[in-house]
């Protein structure tokens, strides 16, 4: 009985908390720049750069543009392969992670300064003939992230394939085997560094996988009555032009978004020797994506479906549950492999039309391919039914 009341007063305790913390969150907002701009429909663009641990000149080791369109309550995070080519004058380095360690050298270490150079940098090159404004710039190191992740681990996350590295000479030692990890704030950092033979591409994935179970983590009650204080943490932790009145602005914000609200995708370049190359066409695309807000009426989507959960027939099941609510699937086949996740990989660059058939399907793994790759291609978006399909609530009325 005692054990009973116990864990009762602690449940109660804890929602009280996580009361308290949202009130003092929303209030403390209130004084944020970026909540106005947020209040007035305005579109907020953010770059953040994750440093190397090397000291006399730190390399952007991952490099995150983070978009958010209020009107549709829509946030784009955008991964940028730290192979990117940058023409940058006066100097040898063409390399993305290179050109920042240049930037940090000509700003005498100022890290912060040298993110906002390579925000002007990449906002020109992304803008294609208008160039894209960063209003805010983050930097955090290996160190401020271990820091934060404190507050919120452990995160889970599903190995699909083994996980293995060991540089002795950086002390890096890295080993996952497939399943399902709850990992702390040291593990989740191997996690994030991992790279494999898949390259940088492979490592994006990661890593956009590890921010959508981050934000699921945030959702929880416990992690909730800690908000002011991973807030407070942040704004010591990181470097940015963002106030601690912006970081609860942002806190709130993610709270209140729903996962099918999150859109992951990567600008990739193609491949020439050792760098990435943007061109022109994939550049239009990620421009025209944050110039507007999308429209409010969006287009029919052509739609393929592919079995990768090894369960027969699946795809077939998918077709015609979709189909049942008036979708067009042009088609349905087998996947390469098995995945555990099912996901969805848009190519329609308009987030309200995935949105929708997400929420149908109760998928939140949604990737869009920002590229015009595939222009002579019908297919808008693909589904790819994982392991999970069975068990998915979406598909248990009015399937055969």
């Amino acid at each position: 009985m005692n054990n009973a009341s116990n864990g009762i007063r602690a449940r109660r305790f804890l929602f009280a908390a996580t009361v308290v913390s949202l009130c003092g969150c929303v209030v403390f907002s209130l004084r944020s720049p970026m909540l106005r701009n947020t209040a007035a429909g305005r579109r907020t663009t953010m770059l953040i750069v994750g440093m190397d641990g090397i000291p006399a000149a730190p390399h952007a080791d991952t490099v995150i543009l983070a978009s958010y369109e209020p009107l549709h309550r829509i946030l784009d995070v955008v991964s940028i392969p730290r192979d990117t080519r940058i023409d940058e004058p006066g100097t040898r380095f063409r390399k993305l992670a290179e050109v920042y360690a240049f930037y940090v050298k000509a700003a005498s270490g100022d890290c912060l300064t040298a993110g906002r150079m390579l925000a002007n940098t990449l906002g020109k090159i992304i803008g294609s003939s208008t160039p894209l404004v960063f209003d805010y710039v983050t930097v955090l190191s290996y160190e401020s992230f271990r820091a934060l992740l404190e507050l919120v681990e452990p995160v889970t996350i599903s190995v699909a394939e083994p996980m293995h590295y060991d540089d002795a000479a950086g002390d890096l030692h890295i080993h996952f085997e497939p399943g399902t990890h709850r990992l702390n704030a040291a593990r989740a950092l191997e996690y994030v560094r991992f790279r494999d033979a898949s390259g940088d591409l492979g490592r994006i994935g990661r890593q956009q996988q590890f921010l959508r179970a981050i934000l699921s983590r945030i959702a929880h009650p416990a992690v909730m009555a800690k908000l002011p204080l991973i807030v407070w943490r942040f704004h010591l932790a990181v470097q940015s032009n963002l106030s601690v009145w912006d970081m609860f602005a942002i806190a709130v914000e993610l709270r209140r978004l729903h996962r099918s609200s999150c859109w992951f995708s990567s600008l990739t370049g193609a491949p020439q020797g050792r760098y990435l190359v943007l061109g022109e066409g994939v550049r239009t695309v990620m421009a025209r994506r944050l110039a507007a807000s999308p429209p409010d009426q969006p287009a029919r989507c052509i739609v393929k479906v592919y079995n990768a959960s090894g369960i027969p027939r699946m795809a077939l099941r998918g077709t015609e549950y979709l189909r049942s609510h008036g979708y067009d699937v042009l088609d349905w086949t087998t996947w390469g492999k098995i995945i555990p996740h099912s996901r969805i990989i848009d190519r329609t660059g308009n987030p309200l039309v995935v949105r929708r058939l997400a929420a149908l399907l109760n998928i939140s793994d949604v990737h869009t391919q920002l590229t015009t790759e595939y222009a002579g291609d019908v297919v808008d978006v693909m589904v790819i039914l994982g392991e999970d399909s069975a068990v998915n609530d979406a598909f248990r009325d009015g399937i055969p």
